[in-house]
């Protein structure tokens, strides 16, 4: 076996020799570089999880003040709108004339609960006690200021979380 080593000349080995040492070096350089990369990744990621964590709290401060005035402000109304209700005997006297049957189906229609009534179908239609009526335009004006008020918050809300997180494209106006 000896004698068959003898024959490989020397520039052989030492060919081999450096091509064991390459491998083995690019070898030890991938790996190091893998480890480095993992490392990298697993960084970025940690670094995503605390930006997620951090906006999370940023949104749920800025819901619960944004529900906060929300739910202060539509006490408010309907305190308000309650007041109006109780105070409709002294505005409109119990002995108030009955409005007719066409301002009701009219007053329905405007609010979008019915379709403009036809012209002949008022002169059927049961008339309504002006307290009644003035209660329930009442409720109606209370019930749209809760809407607004809910749309108000919710675009303050949009607002306040887009400052929080701005998107590239910007908030907008």
């Amino acid at each position: 076996m000896m004698a068959f080593l003898r024959l490989i000349p020397a520039w052989v080995w030492v060919a081999l020799l450096l091509v064991g040492a390459g491998l083995w070096y690019g070898s030890t350089r991938y790996n190091a570089g893998e480890d480095s990369k993992q490392a990298e990744w697993d960084a970025a990621v940690e670094r995503g999880q605390a930006e997620l964590a951090r906006l999370r709290a940023e949104s749920g401060k800025i819901t619960i003040q944004t529900e906060t005035v929300y739910l202060d402000r539509v006490r408010t109304i309907r305190e308000k709108g309650d007041e109006v209700i109780r105070e409709i005997p002294v505005y409109i006297p119990a002995d108030s004339p009955d409005l007719a049957g066409g301002w009701r189906l009219f007053h329905a229609a405007a609010v979008g609960e019915g379709p403009l009534p036809d012209p002949a179908g008022p002169a059927d239609a049961a008339p309504v006690r002006a307290q009644a009526f003035a209660a329930i335009v009442a409720a109606n004006y209370a019930s749209f200021n809760e809407n607004a008020a809910r749309l108000t918050a919710l675009q303050s809300w949009v607002r306040a979380q887009c400052r929080a997180n701005p998107p590239p494209e910007g908030c907008g106006p």
